[in-house]
């Protein structure tokens, strides 16, 4: 995959994440909404709520452009989902939902697949959050119209829109750390055309301090360290257009181009670490929508992602040798969608869908240093055919929403050297899937629901074929494989909107690393697992200036692997405990607010022998909205503490961010 290399650098991000068996009318809090949503303005392809009986969260712009935040973080605060970070503002960060890996949650843009064979995990900080409009997330059942499925859920980046006025609107940011951020936007529209186009710049030196343990089993050591090599520079540009041919009839067009360039930082936080990590990420994606042709709604898209990376480690400051890895990553693909809308006296309404995914996934990955096992080429064509029903009766009392998935895949792979020559290794793939929702409105404030689903993920190419320092990849995984099974109620009043769900998740096949007797790991078919879980969220407007909400997560995400060492350990990185607070008071043009967010009961390791610190971390902010300007000011992990997702990869302590915003 694309971050294998970096996960080479971080030798202890890397064994840990190759090593986890996971795999009608609402009060609206203007960051986040738990379930409803405007869909007037939904056009074909899109999710439509109204026809997805599982769990959504929305998070909107207003949240995303709040100062200091990061796209992960924000992810992270919604019940069932965990956010994972190396270091520093800028730096890997990737989301899981109930437990899942990284590579098991699936993250779209605008309704297409961004992971892939060379990219199964996305990394979110090389994705520009205010190009988003919002960001929606599903637990376990995914919406029928995104097609593919993935075993722990799916996040969905919505892209922003144009409007049918002209403008154009700048926002500086300064925050701790040398932090300094920029951005500018335009839109418009003219006759049939409408267009929307930004440009951001975003840069850090994350030099900041943290409790140094040195030697961990030595306690008078301990001393105070700015973290070195830890620098980031981020640049994006976004154009996004619309042609409207006729009123049934429209094209979209999305070109997306992120370039950002970090430090990596090592555990040891070593002074002379020199390595660097730069990625090219881009994203082109062209619709075409026809509607009512011969009762039919269809939309055709085609896409093209591309994922470029150099790590740069010809010092070998990491320790694990000299090394300058070049992983050039490509999908290519078209999505083909077909709704019919159907009317009968006996099951009422219904929406048929039928859905054609093609894409070719492949890698190309050289050291250029010198020919070693980490090179290779790979290749992998992908055909998805998804069919589903979304049934209700007259009065929408009861939804019933049946899908089934089947895919097919040709992997052509070659592990490269100059002195070995090459060794091929293809493999045909065939995988079928079935997902069953059901939903019924008790009242107009309570209703149930209930989905089920069986779930798979193929290997990814570095798993397959990638090697780093003393882990080599195996050609023969097979893929994981999960089944899904989840209850809730909602309750919707004028005031309150709250959820609580119950959810287990049986998997199976997972790719575990194993470790032979010369310390050499290689991923191997033999982990199982069961995450048993309870969610709860709800947001309320107490009064007219203040608003509330919250959520928990309960879970126990337990290894049943075959190992007796590992056997019914909880799966490392997973809190079994996580919550999340939010107050508001607007009394005027001013808002304030407060945040709390705690996780409990974690570990770092497959054997739950290093346990990770609990952690409790404060925020508080304020925005300041006037007609053309806004000033937005915030102070995160107000007590300073020292947070690691990774042992021995701290996060930033207390740091302070402004951010002013003018429109023209």
């Amino acid at each position: 995959m694309v971050l294998w290399p970096l996960f080479a650098a971080t030798a202890h991000a890397q064994a840990v994440e190759n090593s986890t068996p996971q795999s009608a009318d609402v009060p609206v809090l203007e960051e986040l909404k738990i379930t409803g949503g405007d869909v007037s303005t939904a056009q074909t392809g899109d999710v439509v709520v109204s026809e997805h009986t599982g769990s959504r969260i929305r998070i909107e712009r207003q949240r995303l452009e709040q100062p200091g935040a990061q796209l992960g973080e924000l992810i992270g605060t919604t019940s069932g989902v965990q956010e994972r970070q190396v270091g520093g503002f800028g730096s890997f960060s990737a989301v899981t939902i109930r437990a899942a890996s990284a590579a098991q949650t699936a993250v779209y843009l605008d309704g297409i697949l961004l992971n892939s064979g060379g990219q199964s995990i996305i990394d979110l900080s090389t994705l520009e959050m205010l190009n988003f409009s919002s960001v929606d997330i599903y637990k376990g059942s995914s919406p029928l119209q995104l097609g593919h499925a993935a075993i722990g859920g799916a996040v969905n980046l919505n892209t922003v829109n144009s409007t049918s006025e002209n403008g154009a609107k700048v926002k500086l940011g300064v925050g701790s750390f040398s932090q300094f951020s920029a951005a500018s936007s335009f839109y418009g529209s003219s006759k049939k055309w409408n267009w929307i186009g930004s440009l951001t710049h975003l840069q850090s030196e994350n030099d900041f301090t943290f409790l140094d343990e040195n030697e961990p089993l030595v306690d008078d050591d301990d001393t105070e360290a700015r973290r070195r090599n830890n620098d980031v520079q981020r640049n994006s540009i976004l154009l996004k257009t619309g042609y409207e041919h006729t009123q049934n009839q429209n094209t979209n067009v999305l070109f997306q181009l992120t370039n950002r360039d970090i430090g990596v930082p090592d555990q040891q936080n070593t002074r002379a670490n020199s390595a660097t990590f730069e990625s090219l990420n881009g994203q082109l994606q062209i619709a075409h929508l026809i509607n009512d042709w011969k009762g039919w709604n269809n939309r055709h898209t085609f896409y093209w992602h591309t994922a470029d990376t150099v790590f740069d480690d010809s010092d070998s400051s990491i320790g694990l040798g000299r090394q300058l890895i070049d992983s050039d990553t490509r999908t290519l693909g078209v999505k083909a969608y077909w709704e019919r809308f159907i009317e009968t006296q006996t099951l009422g309404f219904s929406t048929l869908g039928l859905s054609v995914d093609l894409r070719d996934e492949s890698i190309e990955q050289f050291d250029r240093l010198e020919a070693n096992s980490s090179d290779f080429i790979s290749d992998r064509v992908t055909v998805l055919s998804t069919a589903h029903l979304a049934v209700a009766n007259d009065n929408e009392t009861w939804l019933v929403t049946p899908a089934i998935r089947w895919q097919t895949s040709e992997r052509s792979g070659t592990t490269v050297s100059r002195n070995l020559g090459s060794d091929p290794t293809d493999q045909n793939v065939s995988e079928g899937s079935v997902q069953l929702g059901a939903q019924y409105v008790l009242s107009p404030t309570f209703t149930l629901s209930a989905n089920a689903g069986n779930y798979f993920r193929q290997p990814s190419f570095g798993e397959l074929f990638g090697a780093s320092g003393l882990i080599n990849g195996n050609p023969t995984l097979e893929p994981e494989t999960g089944i899904n099974l989840d209850a809730g109620i909602g309750y919707t009043s004028h005031k309150i909107v709250a959820e609580a769900r119950v959810f287990r998740s049986l998997r199976d096949d997972l790719i575990l690393l194993s470790v032979d007797a010369r310390g050499v790991g290689r991923p191997e078919n033999i982990g199982e697992s069961t995450v048993d879980g309870l969610e709860l969220s709800a947001s309320w407007q107490a009064t007219d200036y203040w608003s509330l909400e919250g959520n928990a997560t309960l879970q126990d995400p337990r290894n049943r692997s075959s190992f007796e060492s590992v056997r019914n350990k909880l799966l490392p990185g997973q809190a079994k405990r996580a919550f999340f607070t939010r107050v508001k008071y607007q009394p005027s043009n001013i808002a304030y607010w407060y945040e709390w967010q705690g996780s409990y009961d974690r570990f770092y390791d497959t054997n739950n022998g290093i346990p990770a610190p609990d952690t409790s971390t404060h925020a508080i902010g304020a925005d300041i909205k006037k007609s053309q300007w806004q000033l937005n000011a915030s102070i995160q992990n107000i007590t300073d503490d020292t947070i690691e997702d990774f042992n021995g990869f701290p996060k930033p302590g207390r740091s302070f961010h402004l951010a002013l915003s003018i429109d023209f």
